[in-house]
C-alpha cells in the first residue's frame, strides 16, 4: 500500500472517528436543512507542469454544506516527481511523487484540528500517479498506482501539455 492510499484510507478513518461518525453514506435525502450544512466533500486537487519531469501542487480540501459551501479545510502542498514510472499501460506518462512543504492554506473556525488532519500528514507523502488521455475504457483521466493492485482511473483529469489538472473527489462526510 502506498503511502497516498495509506493517508486516504487514513484520512477516511481519522474523519469517521472524529467527524460525528464519518458516514460516507452519500444519501443525504433524510438530513432536515441543518443537517446539510454538517456534510462536507472531501478531495484532492492538483496542478502541474509536466515536461520532462512533474513539477506542482495538491491541496487536500474538505469543504462544508456538501461540498458548495466554504472551505473548512484546506492543506496545502508541493509535489514532485522523485522518479519516472514505465509500468502503466494506459498512461501517457507516469511518475512517483512526493509531497513536501505541507501547510495549512485556509481553515474555518471549525477547522483542520476539529477534523483531525494535519499537515504533517501530507509531509512525505509518496504516491504514483499517471495520465491516461482518451482512449477505449477510459476518457482523459488521473491514474493512481495503487501497490500491487496496479493502476486504477480515479478522477477525470485534463493534460493541456505542459499543464495538468485534476480534483479527485473522496466523498460525502458528516462533521
Amino acid at each position: 500500500m502506498t503511502a497516498h492510499t495509506a493517508a486516504a484510507l487514513g484520512l477516511t478513518l481519522l474523519l469517521a472517528a472524529r467527524c460525528g461518525g464519518g458516514s460516507s453514506d452519500n444519501d443525504t435525502s433524510s438530513a432536515g436543512p441543518d443537517d446539510a450544512q454538517k456534510v462536507g466533500l472531501r478531495h484532492f486537487t492538483g496542478q502541474a507542469t509536466v515536461q520532462g519531469g512533474y513539477q506542482g501542487w495538491e491541496a487536500f480540501q474538505f469543504t462544508g454544506a456538501q461540498g458548495l459551501g466554504d472551505e473548512v479545510c484546506t492543506i496545502l502542498y508541493t509535489m514532485q516527481a522523485v522518479g519516472e514510472r514505465m509500468d502503466c499501460p494506459d498512461c501517457l506518462w507516469a511518475f512517483d511523487l512526493e509531497g513536501t512543504d505541507a501547510s495549512i492554506h485556509e481553515e474555518s473556525s471549525k477547522g483542520c484540528a476539529d477534523l483531525g488532519v494535519t499537515p504533517a500528514e501530507f509531509e512525505g507523502l509518496r504516491a504514483s500517479y499517471g495520465y491516461a488521455p482518451s482512449s477505449g475504457a477510459y476518457q482523459d483521466v488521473l491514474m493512481y498506482q495503487i501497490g500491487a493492485y496496479g493502476w486504477y482511473p480515479v478522477s477525470f483529469a485534463s493534460w493541456d501539455d505542459p499543464l495538468f489538472q485534476y480534483d479527485w473527489e473522496l466523498g460525502l462526510y458528516y462533521y
